[in-house]
């Protein structure tokens, strides 16, 4: 079905959009379906799978947050929440009519390692015009060297025998030029999907509830990249190697088994070495961990230190030492014995070569002028032979990471689906309502049965022990944890059903856990902000933040490392927390690094800056509970008017 073009576009980017999907999209297509499959096969990824499903709206299957209805004249992109289906300007909509209707399904797809190896041979380009041109190399060099070979002999002039080397040097540089070709095409396909690997990997972090599932895909994604790196490698040394060995069958018969059983054993050899080394190194690293573990643990306490059996500390530390001493040496003498093994691999198979040549000549199946030939193959399947040493290690490291990885992914793939949620209708006034809401933590039970409502322009202080569930509870209340029952609504609507521009734009969400990130002061207020340094520098003013107001502290020094007192630094960090005009307020221990003046204070300027929103605040101070129209008591589960 066909619309117009401008119009395809446009919804085709507002689903990329809405879904989180990242990478270059394609406008050929009349179609949104035909941008979305163009899109999708010039954004692959070998962990990645992408489909688009066909949904069936008439059934009582799973239906995502979004996805593309085509009507009879028109198509459009459609948000389903709590039962409710709506348009692009989140007003609620029918779509009985609709003609199609689809989405774009993103997963970990689970490849063995066959499957891999195939997929990322299709994906590397022109590789069988370099077999080829092996093939060529390695079938023509006995002919080209027994020319070589009659012309030092026989003495024929110079220029011929300039003209056989020439032929040599250019199948060497169009080999070389060739490979080059290939590996740029290759790295510039695997620094694409690097890219989109990059991308699954920040939404992995910002959205993943599983930490496992944040590292595995690194680990995955790295490891794929690791093995593509290696296979394409592989395929050609094992393409070359199997070449020179069967010219070695044709020419030297029966005695061709002394070079190969050569190879086989150095190969077989040197791969186990390289195994034992990096078990070795596993196991190093392990302990190197553990070492720096055991020093950052100690750091804090270091001036207590002298309360305490200082020399079963110092053994403790130097036993570590010791092992990883030992893992050096051991790794060391693997690296110089695996060096000495490859010389005496160099030396023995030209020996080997001129042995088996020997025998072939005395029993009549080869021509001493074939001797060349056969030196020239031998060094070329050598070289070969180690280098397939080297990539099979690197390949079964990456791939022994991977299959872990994959698997772990393959039964957790919630990190890839980045949920879109609805916007919030900006009306006068708004109401947060929380019914029934329980949670527990490994059978014991944080919140039961919590219930409220708070509507804007007031405010509620949240009180407790510590362990109570305040900080629980709060989170629930902006959507940063799910309740096991119950319902938190945000005007009517769940607010895990909102998007990431309601969170943005509308909750204001700080904790003491709340920092900056690695970079400037103004970068780190503008994510909340909107970029607009006005609406910045005017909040730092009204809270009495002047203290960074000055080009330095803004823009040229790193947020992290700003000379402040905790209580300078608490205050910036509520301020970024802020926004321009949230309508939901959410604050864990707000002003604790503030004096009891400064705390109030502060508090009753957020009320006065936002008289509209709702303020939800947790705090052990008992100063701050008359700052709040409200007290909720965590012991009692009861919303009371506060009297102070």
């Amino acid at each position: 079905m066909n619309y117009d073009y401008e119009n395809v576009k446009k919804v085709a980017q507002r689903y990329f959009s809405l879904i989180g999907y990242d990478g270059t999209i394609l406008n050929r297509s009349a179609t949104v379906r035909g941008v979305i499959e163009d899109s999708v096969s010039v954004n692959s990824h070998p962990l990645v799978k992408d489909e688009i499903v066909d949904l069936d709206l008439t059934s009582n299957s799973h239906i995502p947050s979004s996805f593309v209805v085509e009507f009879v004249d028109k198509v459009e992109v459609i948000t389903y929440s709590n039962g409710t289906f709506y348009d692009e300007s989140d007003t609620e909509t029918n779509v009985d009519n609709a003609v199609k209707a689809y989405y774009l399904c993103r997963s970990v797809r689970y490849m063995t390692a066959p499957e891999i190896s195939i997929s990322l041979f299709k994906r590397t380009p022109m590789v069988s015009f370099l077999m080829l041109l092996l093939v060529v190399f390695i079938m023509a060099s006995p002919t080209y060297s027994n020319l070589f070979n009659s012309r030092l002999v026989y003495g024929d002039s110079i220029t011929s025998l300039l003209v056989v080397s020439g032929i040599f040097i250019l199948i060497f540089l169009a080999e070389f030029l060739l490979k080059e070709l290939i590996m740029k095409k290759l790295n510039e396909r695997i620094e694409s999907e690097v890219k989109i690997a990059e991308m699954v990997f920040f939404d992995s972090v910002c959205s993943s509830t599983n930490k496992d599932s944040v590292v595995n895909w690194k680990t995955a994604s790295e490891s794929i990249t690791g093995i593509w790196r290696s296979v394409g490698q592989i395929g050609l040394d094992v393409f070359t190697a199997f070449i020179i060995m069967t010219v070695f069958c044709f020419q030297l018969g029966v005695y061709a088994v002394f070079p190969i059983s050569v190879y086989a054993l150095f190969f077989g050899i040197n791969l186990k070495m390289k195994m034992k080394t990096y078990r070795d190194i596993l196991a190093m690293n392990d302990m190197k961990d553990q070492k720096l573990t055991y020093l950052i643990n100690m750091m804090p306490s270091r001036s207590f230190l002298k309360f305490l059996d200082m020399e079963r500390v110092r053994e403790k530390w130097a036993y570590m030492t010791e092992k990883l001493s030992t893992f050096g040496l051991q790794i060391q003498m693997h690296e110089e014995l695996s060096g000495g093994v490859l010389k005496f691999y160099s030396s023995a198979s030209i020996i080997v070569i001129f042995i088996a040549a020997y025998c072939a000549i005395k029993a009549g199946d080869l021509s001493q002028g074939s001797v060349i030939a056969l030196m020239l193959l031998n060094g070329r399947c050598s070289a070969a032979i180690s280098s397939l040493t080297n990539r099979t290690y690197s390949g079964l490291i990456s791939y022994s990471k991977l299959k872990g990885a994959i698997q772990s992914l393959h039964e957790d793939d919630s990190a890839l689906n980045r949920r879109a949620g609805l916007r919030l209708n900006q009306t006068e006034g708004h109401e947060l309502c929380v019914s029934d809401v329980s949670k527990t933590f490994d059978g014991k039970m944080i919140l039961a049965d919590v219930n409220f409502k708070v509507s804007s322009g007031e405010s509620v202080c949240v009180i407790g022990k510590a362990g109570s569930g305040k900080s629980t509870l709060l989170s629930i209340l902006t959507g940063h944890m799910r309740c096991d029952s119950g319902t938190v609504q945000f005007d009517s609507i769940g607010v895990l059903e909102y998007g990431s521009e309601f969170y943005s734009r509308e909750v204001a969400y700080y904790s003491l856990s709340d920092g900056m990130m690695g970079d400037t002061l103004y970068y780190n207020m503008s994510l909340k902000y909107d970029q607009n340094i006005g609406d910045i520098v005017d909040n730092l003013k009204y809270f009495d933040c002047t203290y960074v107001l000055n080009q330095k502290a803004l823009y040229a020094d790193i947020a992290t490392e700003l000379k402040l007192s905790s209580g300078q630094l608490q205050k910036i960090n509520m301020v970024k927390s802020l926004g321009v005009n949230p309508k939901l307020i959410v604050m864990d221990e707000p002003c604790s690094n503030l004096s009891h003046l400064e705390a109030r204070s502060f508090l009753n300027k957020i009320k006065t800056r936002y008289p509209s929103a709702i303020l939800i605040f947790a705090s052990h101070n008992p100063m701050l509970r008359g700052c709040a129209d409200y007290v909720f008591d965590m012991e009692s589960v009861d919303l009371i008017k506060n009297g102070g």
